[in-house]
């Protein structure tokens, strides 16, 4: 992707960026969430809502992290897959995948992007993922806990999706403005 830099030259150099989001924090958001959404919860003194509710709010307990993470590694992989051509990894001879549940403590995601590309838009693409990350296990998780709300999560990480795809194919051309006024 070609780009014009400050001096008006034109530039299709590329730069690697490093984006790491924490497991720590990814599941920090979505215990935060899922309290929330378990304390909006009308429980009306009935024991399947009040078991609905204990669900939401035990996300990060033993047990649920596992589905979390799966929920994570997907989802990280679907971000992957929506900033090809910047986020694109060889593949190596005889690489092979499992299904094996591999727990990470961070996802790592290396782009090359344009020269030209701002600390802002990086900034604004790593914002986005996280969202997305946590917005889509909880989809996940109200989906089996609370299948009424589970929409509400469904449209966010939706937008989400849709503002990371305007993120990365923005318009990163300089804006030239005439020196003399247009009147």
């Amino acid at each position: 992707m070609d780009c014009t830099t400050s001096t008006g030259t034109s530039s299709s150099e590329n730069v690697e960026v490093r984006l790491v989001f924490l497991q720590r924090e990814l599941l920090y958001d979505i215990r935060q969430w899922a309290f929330i959404e378990g304390d909006l919860m009308d429980d009306n003194g009935e024991a399947t809502h009040l078991h609905q509710k204990h669900e939401t709010q035990d996300v990060g307990e033993d047990g649920n992290v596992e589905l979390v993470a799966r929920s994570l590694i997907r989802s990280f992989a679907e971000c992957l897959n929506m900033l090809f051509p910047m986020a694109r990894e060889a593949v190596e001879d005889d690489d092979e995948r499992d299904n094996r549940l591999r727990q990470r403590e961070q996802y790592v995601m290396r782009l090359s992007v344009p020269a030209c590309y701002s600390r802002s838009q990086t900034e604004l693409l790593e914002r986005l993922i996280h969202d997305y990350m946590v917005f889509k296990a909880l989809w996940q998780l109200t989906s089996l806990t609370d299948p009424q709300n589970a929409a509400q999560w469904m449209a966010k990480w939706e937008d989400a999706e849709d503002r990371i795809k305007d993120a990365k194919d923005a318009n990163y051309s300089a804006l030239k403005r005439p020196f003399y006024p247009q009147w």
